[in-house]
């Protein structure tokens, strides 16, 4: 299994979604380094300059609405590469002949199965740290020490959120096998209507049974867009998102164990 985990590591961190990926974290990153100087006097902050522009009014609450603004924007931006990579893992796993081949080793459907996710996912986890990681640094050396740690738990939901997520394509996978399918699919559930199942305050009968089919997926993001501030979240979000996440990976090895594999 760690074999598969590796080869696949290997085979996704080249592909269009995470170079993508990559460049969009060292955009970001660009930007904080060589756009944003904080100004702080007795351990408060008094002004913050945008490319050289000063903003001395408010700086505190500023500073709030634009990285609410801007990690609102990069973690959708990442999410939706990310969901978009996911829907290819395990449908190309189903149509590539090498795969039967596999099989006929030491490596069982499961462990296949398992390494694949296993391994899309530390795509994401890596990514995602190496971008929380170089803006906290950026951010705490500009700062002199004033940001927290704190910032780092944004990368931590956000691997949370897209292991969920892959867990769900990976089903959706077997099921369809089709990806462009799979992406439209996992892209409506969490951009539209996990959200709309959460603003719903007296949801029918109907959003209720189908909200009890899906992790609450608006609470993940607010918690995701709650840490880049520093503020962390309801965790606890993400517990209740482990029954969804052990039935996806359940159901999708089943199927996976009664799939034909390309010849």
């Amino acid at each position: 299994m760690i074999v598969v985990v590796k080869n696949t590591f290997r085979e996704n961190i080249v592909q269009p979604f995470a170079l993508f990926a990559l460049i969009l974290v060292t955009a970001a990153v660009g930007l904080v380094s060589f756009g944003v100087t904080l100004h702080y006097e007795s351990d408060m902050l008094i002004s913050i300059n945008l490319f050289g522009t000063p903003i001395d009014q408010s700086a505190a609450i500023v500073r709030d609405t634009l990285a609410n603004t801007a990690s609102a924007l990069l973690n959708a931006a990442l999410m939706f590469l990310f969901i978009m990579g996911a829907s290819f893992v395990h449908v190309d796993m189903l149509k590539n002949p090498l795969t039967g081949i596999s099989l006929t080793g030491p490596i069982s459907r499961a462990g296949l199965f398992m390494g694949k996710l296993v391994g899309a996912w530390f795509v994401g986890f890596s990514i995602f740290f190496v971008l929380w990681g170089a803006l906290w640094l950026t951010l705490f050396f500009k700062s002199s020490g004033q940001v927290s740690a704190g910032l780092l738990l944004g990368a931590l939901s956000l691997s949370l959120e897209y292991a969920v997520m892959l867990s769900l394509a990976a089903l959706m996978a077997m099921v369809v096998q089709n990806s462009t399918a799979v992406a439209i699919l996992c892209l409506v559930l969490y951009f539209s209507i996990g959200p709309l199942l959460a603003s719903t305050d007296h949801p029918s009968v109907l959003l209720r049974v189908i909200s009890t089919l899906f992790p609450p997926l608006a609470e993940m993001q607010e918690v995701s867009r709650s840490s880049i501030l520093g503020h962390p979240g309801d965790f606890a979000a993400f517990l209740r998102a482990v029954p969804h996440t052990l039935v996806y990976l359940l159901a999708g090895m089943y199927v996976f164990h009664k799939r034909d594999i390309a010849g």
